[in-house]
């Protein structure tokens, strides 16, 4: 993927568990280009909690990484969101409630593809 916009807001510090949380806290947005076919936006949202209180972003606009690169660190507490298009053709292989790590864990894969 490529980096294309990093939108840092800052906001509340509440539980990352909260249905609000994504709306009301400090986050870092991050939008981005697939490099691959198809050539998709992906967006993610890094998004503090009540106990760490810390994002860690360590990408800049217009770098690229490849998939299981760690590009930041979302601390105790906090959570991370992925937005896929709603027409994407990416199979999710996660499922809420799933623990994940940073640069293992296969999020979704691309129908035809191993990216």
């Amino acid at each position: 993927v490529r980096i294309e916009t990093i939108d840092y807001h800052k906001g509340a510090f509440i539980n990352a568990m909260d249905a609000n949380c994504g709306k009301l806290n400090e986050s870092n947005d991050l939008g981005m280009t697939r490099l691959d076919e198809p050539k998709e936006k992906l967006y993610v949202r890094q998004i503090s909690g009540a106990i760490a209180r810390r994002i860690v972003c360590d990408a800049e606009k217009g770098q690229e990484f490849s998939g299981g690169e760690i590009f930041g660190m979302i601390k105790f507490g906090s959570r991370t969101e992925l937005y896929l298009p709603a027409q994407s053709n990416a199979k999710i292989l996660v499922k809420k409630g799933d623990k994940v790590k940073a640069g293992l864990t296969i999020l979704a894969k691309y129908d035809g593809t191993n990216k």
